[in-house]
């Protein structure tokens, strides 16, 4: 999980961008402030509206490396159509299956950077696609002026922007790729993953996430309104999630556990569901309890070991799937935030777990962006992994006695 900022320190007093047509933009922008006592060196701060006008701005640049992407992944090809099990005749899905490699709970799409080889994490708990400090710095790809910051589970570090030269994804490349540089470290848990794919690309799109046959199927939708958007045989469940705001596209989820509603983001790029300290606590759990343990530490995008314990809780519930007694990881996550949109604030700083790889390798599922919608089904194997995932190639894993739908 990752939230960023593209601005220059504190966006609301510096123009120091790589692109001549922003930094005249931001320039016009600040002048058009009203006025205010300066804040250092006679720069004026901007007001909340242009505030909020210039990070609007960015955020639309984000959709340039969403159209890269898109042509690197191969999605602008002639997709295929398909139709969803129950819905009526009307309801059409294009669709394109984009191959992925599982190392362990990891989720990955092969490709290369100015020829080298490389991995991308699919990461829907990542605001934006972003290539890592110091991957960027072995791959040679130069710094633009962009300067901000962003924000991991495991703390908080500056971000740059860069263009990539070629960009080659599932077999297809594109050209002049623009692409945010975040993180302190240098890789994600293998040498040659060097950055993610993050959920501003994937919100496009419904996102089927069928990691026990290694793919990933990205859907647009026509007139579906709210029919079954189901896309494989057998029983599933349904879960509503959160509206999207523009500057924070993230699957947030309203699920229970102990009876009690906790707020969890839906997050491929986390190894482990994990709740934070804080959730736990007030389900009644802390490292001191007799049941908890210590097990590895968590990690994020900065390198930075984040302390985490295993306890054992007595419900889990999402839609009308309950799990009995499930053991689960808590730590110490950061979840705070900074935001114009207080909705976006509210969301985050109520953030009390991620939903991790784990459920979802154990899952067959399918977010419908369309309609705000989790669909999925339970596959096999332990939801909640509480020691190391099986091998990426392993056979099929036969279900845990403590899984149950109701």
């Amino acid at each position: 999980m990752i939230h960023m900022r593209r601005f220059v320190a504190d966006y609301r007093y510096a123009c120091k961008f790589s692109s001549r047509f922003l930094h005249n933009q931001c320039i016009r922008w600040r002048r058009a402030s009203p006025g205010a006592k300066p804040a250092w060196a006679g720069v004026r701060p901007f007001s909340a509206r242009w505030g909020r006008v210039l990070s609007r701005f960015l955020m639309r640049m984000a959709t340039f490396t969403g159209v890269a992407m898109a042509g690197a992944l191969g999605l602008a090809l002639p997709p295929e159509g398909v139709t969803a099990q129950a819905a009526d005749a009307q309801c059409t899905l294009d669709r394109w299956i984009v191959p992925v490699v599982m190392e362990g709970n990891q989720p990955l799409i092969p490709g290369e950077i100015n020829g080298t080889p490389v991995k991308f994490l699919i990461d829907t708990g990542a605001n934006d696609s972003f290539i890592l400090q110091g991957a960027a710095k072995r791959l040679n790809l130069p710094k633009g002026r962009l300067k901000g910051y962003a924000y991991g589970v495991d703390g908080k570090s500056d971000i740059n922007d860069t263009v990539i030269k070629t960009l080659t994804l599932n077999g297809s490349s594109a050209s002049d790729v623009p692409m945010t540089i975040a993180g302190q470290g240098d890789n994600l848990g293998h040498p040659d993953v060097v950055g993610v794919l993050g959920e501003r690309f994937f919100s496009h799109y419904d996102v089927e996430l069928d990691f026990a046959h290694s793919r990933v199927v990205l859907y647009t939708p026509h007139n579906c309104g709210d029919a079954d958007l189901m896309t494989w045989q057998g029983s599933y469940s349904v879960a509503s999630f959160r509206p999207m705001t523009s500057f924070l596209p993230q699957v947030i989820v309203d699920l229970q556990i102990n009876g009690t509603p906790i707020q969890a983001l839906l997050d491929t790029g986390a190894y482990f569901s994990v709740l934070t300290l804080d959730a736990a606590q007030r389900l009644g759990m802390t490292p001191a309890s007799p049941d908890a343990r210590p097990v590895a530490p968590s990690g994020g995008v900065n390198g930075k070991a984040v302390s985490t314990w295993v306890g054992t809780f007595d419900s889990f519930t999402l839609g009308d799937e309950t799990i009995r007694h499930p053991k689960m990881r808590f730590g110490l996550l950061r979840s705070g935030f900074d935001s114009f949109n207080a909705r976006d604030a509210t969301t985050v700083a109520g953030m009390q777990m991620l939903l991790g790889a784990d459920f979802l390798r154990s899952h067959h599922v399918l977010i419908a962006h369309s309609q705000h919608k989790l669909y999925f089904s339970y596959v096999g194997g332990p939801v909640f992994q509480t020691d190391a995932p099986p091998p990426a190639a392993a056979a099929p894993i036969a279900p845990a006695a403590e899984h149950q739908s109701e």
